[in-house]
């Protein structure tokens, strides 16, 4: 398997996100606004992360009829896959 060599100055999901719950629309959007794409390229890479076990799914809160929430299970992992 290829590795994946992280530049110095690239931003981890923990600097981005650090403990907050977000809900999925709210990860995904700022994962886009890194690099100026599109917001189904964030929602692509906020799956990757999810997939990898980076991202997890937490509890259901009801303040908008059991919205999922996510934490950030790996704050080391670069935020840009």
């Amino acid at each position: 398997m290829a590795k994946r060599t992280v530049k110095k100055d690239a931003k981890t999901l923990g600097q981005m996100f650090g403990d907050e719950r977000n809900v999925r629309f709210a990860i995904s959007s700022r994962l886009a606004r890194l690099d100026k794409s599109g917001l189904q390229r964030g929602y692509d890479r906020f799956n990757i992360h999810l997939s990898a076990g980076n991202i997890v799914a937490d509890e259901r809160i009801g303040l908008i009829e059991n919205v999922q929430t996510y934490r950030i299970a790996k704050p080391d992992a670069p935020a840009l896959i």
